[in-house]
């Protein structure tokens, strides 16, 4: 039932892999006497990731919770799979828009993290990331600045090539220049990014490539070069005339919306 569950999320069928991930934990709930047990802690936390991707985040909340607590019985100390939690809930906060408590429970899944891992880890840099963002939200890019690099540090050593979560922490660094008004930095680091992201990506109207073009874009309009600008505009209503729709809030009209990954 968990499998099936799976593939229906996977095919954005959010309802039926609901309904089949709680045909599942009935029975592993049975089989293990209603008692705490990782396997329906995973059932709770997998039933709160249908409510994330179905945009019911209290309800996420609300079982990833349980899962936490459960986790917690289930370990007594230190365990990835209760960092996993304390993230899931960090992400449904900054979902809420909540991001003080967010960033409350990111930082304790980092700690937790760092305490298991030991050393450079894509877990870490994960954490490291989303702190960023909740610094963002809040207001303090010199502070998202320093997360943001710290896990492109982190990622360079683990990943030692051009990987997607590479250019994806370029990308945020350069948004937190952009933020900043640096707009020469922050176009430095969106070109960094848009380089990976189009060794990695052959189609050229891959999601990653359209959001680097519309941030460099960006930047080139807040330094008053306009030619440029206009350059790049281009190339992106072309990219979005081939069928294409960009998930993001995308307007050309302002053409001022820095993405961020």
């Amino acid at each position: 039932l968990t499998n099936i569950a799976g593939c229906f999320q996977s095919l954005g069928k959010y309802d039926k892999a609901l309904e089949y991930y709680e045909k599942s934990m009935r029975i592993i709930s049975k089989a293990y006497d209603y008692r705490d047990h990782p396997d329906i802690a995973t059932s709770l936390n997998n039933i709160g990731i249908c409510y994330a991707d179905l945009k019911n985040y209290n309800k996420a909340l609300e079982y990833y919770e349980k899962s936490m607590e459960m986790r917690k019985n289930v370990y007594k100390e230190d365990h990835p799979s209760i960092a996993a939690s304390l993230n899931n809930i960090g992400a449904c906060y900054a979902s809420l828009e909540n991001y003080s408590e967010a960033l409350e429970y990111h930082e304790k899944s980092l700690n937790i993290k760092k305490k298991v891992y030991q050393e450079d880890h894509p877990d870490i840099a994960e954490s490291l990331v989303n702190i960023g963002f909740c610094y963002s939200n809040l207001g303090d890019n010199e502070k998202a600045l320093e997360y943001h690099e710290k896990s492109l540090e982190m990622r360079k050593n683990v990943y030692k090539g051009d990987h997607p979560s590479i250019a994806a922490s370029l990308n945020n660094i350069g948004s937190c220049h952009f933020s900043l008004e640096n707009y020469s930095k922050a176009l430095e680091y969106f070109e960094k990014s848009f380089e990976i992201y189009k060794k990695l990506y052959k189609e050229e109207d891959h999601p990653s490539i359209v959001m680097s073009l519309n941030n460099i874009g960006s930047c080139y309009l807040c330094l008053e070069n306009y030619s440029k600008a206009l350059e790049v505009d281009d190339k992106l209503l072309e990219l979005l005339n081939q069928n294409f729709c960009l998930e993001t809030n995308y307007d050309s009209e302002t053409y001022l919306n820095v993405i961020i990954v």
